[in-house]
């Protein structure tokens, strides 16, 4: 039996640059998603998980900064549309 990191129960949020399988894996869990898309369809599957009330996007990578970061993390922890 394989044990995936999302589907683990402490498991909370997952930080992704939106590969398409760790995205469908948290989609699976259930597991709420904060994205930072780096190349490539990452962008198309952030805007995707964002759409449909699972992600919040962060900035590109070369314009976000920690406090971005941490405010956004913040905002999936606490706010109850994320909660698993």
């Amino acid at each position: 039996m394989v044990c995936l990191l999302t589907g683990h129960a402490k498991t909370r949020l997952f930080f992704t640059h939106c590969g398409l399988h760790g995205a469908m894996e948290a989609v699976w869990h259930a597991v709420p998603q904060v994205a930072l898309p780096v190349y490539g369809d990452q962008l198309d599957v952030a805007n995707l998980l964002v759409h449909r009330g699972v992600a919040l996007l962060l900035p590109q990578l070369k314009n976000a900064n920690a406090d971005q970061i941490h405010k956004t993390l913040t905002v999936v922890l606490n706010d109850p549309r994320y909660k698993k």
